[in-house]
């Protein structure tokens, strides 16, 4: 194992541990959402990196690759959803700076 892989793990396990603690400690659904965006970009790709790394320019990292992009398109496009789901619901109690309602 290279350095640099070692690295882009490390990098990888340290945004998910923050984005978990954000997850518990987040005081709503919003704010809970807030903390998946860096595990979907930043930890994926030092995944990405790590194969990278590790196996060379080979299929292994060719499908790495496919998988964190469809996640760096997707993972927006998810969030985004759940989060108006959850307004249109009413799970999420509070909305930020009294914006306007836009779920209808």
């Amino acid at each position: 194992m290279t350095v640099l892989t070692v690295l882009a793990l490390v990098v990888l396990v340290a945004t998910a541990v923050v984005a978990v603690a954000g997850v518990l400690l987040g005081a709503d659904a919003l704010d809970r959402l807030h903390f998946l965006g860096p595990v979907a970009h930043v930890g994926s790709a030092a995944l990405l990196l790590a194969a990278l790394a590790t196996f060379g320019a080979d299929r292994t990292t060719a499908r790495i690759a496919i998988v964190v992009g469809v996640l760096q398109v997707a993972a927006p496009v998810a969030t985004h959803a759940t989060a108006r789901a959850g307004l249109a619901r009413g799970d999420v109690h509070r909305l930020r700076n009294n914006a306007p309602d836009v779920v209808e």
